[in-house]
């Protein structure tokens, strides 16, 4: 029997949506929508610099995994990329999880989506963020991305790896701790959002039972 679902796209773009300050609620209400109604659309010039990214780390990093050594078809690649690629070359990459979670008072909601990178030795999850903007502490803590993956793999830990255009890296950590309880509140949050919009409920109901 299928059921309702949630991704931590659909969750932050929603985020983003609520929080939106008057200048760019539109924007963020429309890029909701587009989530909510599944609508493919192309990436942005900023998620297709995170894409390509990603996939040049993966590369790197099986290259690694390899026992290959670095040669000169890598000369042109920044240390701080080869760093990060030798940190993930133990990692499975691209995989997809699902979970089912009892949400009180809604009842079964399954969350899934596709973890960058997985260490199964350290049990711990990476996402690659590439960004042009400046890094801020604990910038990612709204996101109910990590703890969608935490609790789907019951990993360790979840970190953050930032790289910017200035070729800084930053990580952003979190651990599996409490997990549960952040989980369900920001799920019960959305989900009582969304019921208390009819039609926004309704498109809900049609687009994400999974």
């Amino acid at each position: 029997m299928k059921t309702l679902s949630i991704t931590p796209s659909l969750y932050n773009s929603w985020y983003y949506y609520v929080n939106a300050s008057q200048e760019y609620r539109d924007k963020a209400y429309n890029d909701f929508m587009h989530v909510l109604e599944k609508i493919t659309t192309s990436p942005t010039a900023a998620m297709q610099l995170g894409l390509d990214y990603e996939q040049k780390l993966q590369a790197l990093s099986e290259k690694r995994n390899k026992g290959l050594p670095w040669d000169d078809n890598d000369k042109d690649v920044p240390d701080i990329d080869k760093e990060i690629a030798e940190l993930l070359q133990n990692c499975i990459w691209q995989m997809t999880v699902q979970e089912d979670v009892q949400i009180a008072g809604q009842g079964n909601v399954r969350i899934y989506g596709r973890i960058d990178a997985y260490d199964p030795f350290t049990q711990t999850i990476y996402d690659l963020k590439r960004t042009s903007s400046a890094y801020k502490p604990a910038m990612y803590s709204y996101s109910i991305q990590h703890l969608i993956y935490m609790k789907c793999l019951a990993a360790n830990k979840f970190r953050y790896i930032v790289r910017t255009n200035s070729n800084t890296l930053y990580t952003d950590d979190y651990i599996n701790i409490n997990v549960d309880e952040q989980l369900n509140q920001k799920l019960d949050e959305f989900l009582f959002w969304v019921q208390s919009n009819p039609e926004i409920d309704k498109v809900y109901r049609k687009k994400w039972r999974r």
